[in-house]
């Protein structure tokens, strides 16, 4: 069975925080809790917890992430910004392609869906 899940939190926008929404499709048996969800992992722009920047960020993970910058800037590509380690324990560097759509290179390794700050689950 398909089913959708909805996540809402209110956003960290000033002075007027928004309600915001995302969707996530689900196959399976339905869940009867919230508990029994799967977590899901956001990169806490939209709370003020990370900068954002307006529009879509496509998120590349990269096993070696200084040598595939390393070598995308070898190739003649232009970053926005180098690899710099994160408060969120994630390695992340910037660019932006052709059509000006920005991209993240990251590192996030076990952090991205096990920080040590994750609540544990009983």
């Amino acid at each position: 069975m398909t089913f959708k899940a909805e996540y809402i939190w209110i956003d960290g926008t000033e002075p007027t925080a928004k309600l915001r929404s995302k969707t996530k499709v689900l196959t399976g048996k339905p869940v009867s809790t919230p508990a029994d969800l799967p977590i899901w992992g956001f990169d806490g722009s939209s709370t003020n917890q990370a900068p954002g920047s307006p529009g879509v960020v496509v998120y590349f993970e990269c096993d070696d992430l200084d040598s595939t910058v390393a070598r995308l800037k070898e190739g003649g590509l232009r970053f926005e910004s180098d690899s710099q380690d994160q408060p969120w324990l994630w390695r992340e560097a910037f660019l932006k392609d052709p059509d000006g759509n920005v991209i993240c290179l990251f590192r996030a390794g076990e952090n991205r869906k096990n920080p040590p700050w994750r609540l544990k689950r009983n």
